[in-house]
């Protein structure tokens, strides 16, 4: 988990990278979806903002 409110920053990041990347929402909870090099499919949750 990362902190509260810093999903832009991932958001950011991911999109430097060339990262293709989704943000959705899951039990409540906020995350940004997105694939290792490898394909294997990573999450990083968010919490609630």
């Amino acid at each position: 988990m990362v902190p509260p409110g810093s999903r832009p920053f991932w958001e950011r990041r991911l999109a430097k990278f060339g990262v293709e990347f989704k943000s959705l929402q899951r039990f409540g909870e906020t995350y940004v979806q997105f694939q290792d090099p490898d394909g294997l499919e990573l999450f990083k949750l968010t919490g609630q903002d």
